[in-house]
C-alpha cells in the first residue's frame, strides 16, 4: 500500500528545502510557502508577480553552487537568513532595504563561482528578491504543481548511477513515497489519486 514517508517545500526557488510534518494544499492546487521567494534576474521585465521560466532566475540549474548555500524563511517574522559553511551571509525582513541586502549577497557568491550565468551577462544584474514568502507563484509550471516519487524509484537511479548516497532532495519533491515498485508512479498519469483527504489530477 503506497504511504506517505516525508514532505517538502521550498520557500525560495532554488534554495534550500524545509521537510515538513504536514503541508498546506491551496485551493488552486499548489503548497503554501511553496516556490513563494526567487532571485530573478534584472532583465525580465516582469513585475514581481509574475510568473516566468526558472531560465529567468538565479538557480541550482544555471547556478549548481546554489545548493551551497542555507536559506532559511522566517514566514511568521517574514525574514530570510543566508548562510554558507555557517557564516551568515545575510538575515533581513523582506522590507525594501532587506531585500536588496539578500539579493546583493546571493549575487556576490554567485559571482565568485568559476562558472556562473551572471559574469558576461551585465543585463542580468542586479538579482532581484521577488515573492511575498506566502504566495506559491515560482514552480517551474505557469499553472504550478505539486511533485512526487516514489523512495524505489530513487534507489533505482542510485544503483543504476552507483551513488549509493543519492538524495531525494537532489530531485526537489514535495511528497516522498514508499510502499510502491520502482516507476510504478509514471503509471498514474492520467489518473487521481488520493493522499490524505485530498484528491489530485496525475
Amino acid at each position: 500500500m503506497p504511504r506517505v514517508v516525508a514532505l517538502y517545500r521550498y520557500p525560495v526557488k532554488g534554495g534550500t528545502p524545509e521537510a515538513c510534518a504536514s503541508l498546506r494544499v491551496l485551493a488552486e492546487g499548489r503548497i503554501a510557502g511553496d516556490r513563494a521567494l526567487g532571485f530573478r534576474f534584472a532583465d525580465s521585465g516582469l513585475p514581481a508577480a509574475a510568473w516566468s521560466r526558472k531560465h529567468g532566475y538565479a538557480v541550482l540549474v544555471n547556478s549548481p553552487a546554489i545548493a551551497q548555500l542555507d536559506m532559511r524563511f522566517d514566514a511568521a517574522q517574514k525574514r530570510l537568513r543566508i548562510a554558507h559553511n555557517g557564516a551568515v551571509l545575510a538575515d533581513e525582513m523582506l522590507d525594501e532595504d532587506g531585500r536588496k541586502r539578500l539579493a546583493a549577497a546571493v549575487q556576490a557568491f554567485v559571482l565568485a563561482q568559476p562558472d556562473n550565468p551572471l559574469a558576461a551577462h551585465p543585463e542580468r544584474l542586479p538579482l532581484e528578491l521577488i515573492g511575498d514568502g506566502v504566495t506559491p507563484r515560482y514552480q517551474d509550471s505557469e499553472r504550478g504543481e505539486i511533485t512526487l516519487h516514489s523512495r524505489a524509484s530513487l534507489a533505482a537511479i542510485a544503483a543504476a548511477t552507483a551513488q549509493a548516497d543519492l538524495s531525494e532532495l537532489r530531485f526537489r519533491s514535495n511528497i516522498a513515497i514508499e510502499g510502491v515498485d520502482a516507476w510504478e508512479e509514471l503509471a498514474w498519469v492520467g489518473r487521481a489519486i488520493k493522499i490524505g483527504a485530498l484528491e489530485f489530477d496525475v
